[in-house]
């Protein structure tokens, strides 16, 4: 008799749980671009590989909450393609006109995931962005970005070339300095991620940024 009633509910906890795993697979929205404005003439759309500046608010769909949006009167700068951004927002801005305006649907897998990162500006969930082209131009033809971090030379990154590699980034983008904490944070987040064989440092096998010699 408890053989059968323990059984029954081995079963039931069994369904409660695929189900629970199917409504989050399916409840995720796709990765979804939305033409919102494109001027008539366009001399030249962004490509891979391009230095882009651009206009962007960031809300979180879960919560409609905005957590990062560019400066009203300096568009945000990166090379597209690169890695520098989410892959979302990436793929979101190819072949994109100048003026031209979408709304980009980016899923958690496409961003930060789903429980996000340690800064505020790093969400998790699904994501969505208005974007506006603001300009596009070639960008400059950088070394391998490994390359570009790895400063010894011994073919793995340490968690201080990581950290001096986004604290150049950060400069670069003039952004809001992080604190000792954040950097620290931050820094074992993607040691986390990356660093598959647990040995503190990431190899150019692990890593999973760019390694185009050209973008």
């Amino acid at each position: 008799m408890w053989s059968l009633v323990v059984e029954t509910v081995m079963f039931a906890v069994y369904f409660i749980c695929v189900a629970v795993l199917l409504q989050t697979v399916y409840a995720t929205p796709h990765f979804k671009i939305e033409e919102v404005f494109k001027p008539e003439e366009c001399e030249r759309p962004s490509r891979y590989g391009d230095e882009v500046f651009v206009h962007f608010v960031g809300k979180s769909a879960d919560t409609g909450l905005e957590f990062d949006r560019s400066h009203a009167d300096k568009p945000y700068r990166f090379q597209l393609g690169t890695g520098e951004v989410i892959e979302g927002f990436d793929e979101g801005l190819a072949n994109m006109c100048p003026g031209e305006k979408r709304k980009l649907t980016i899923p958690p897998h496409m961003a930060y995931g789903h429980k996000g990162g340690h800064l505020p500006q790093m969400p998790g969930g699904t994501l969505l962005f208005d974007v506006e082209m603001v300009h596009a131009q070639e960008g400059p033809r950088h070394p391998k970005v490994f390359d570009s971090m790895d400063i010894d030379g011994d073919k793995k990154l340490s968690k201080f070339e990581l950290r001096d590699y986004l604290r150049a980034k950060v400069d670069e983008a003039d952004a809001k300095k992080m604190t000792p904490q954040e950097e620290v944070d931050l820094v074992n987040e993607i040691l986390a991620f990356e660093d598959i064989d647990k040995d503190g440092f990431i190899s150019k096998h692990e890593f999973s940024g760019s390694k185009h010699e050209e973008l």
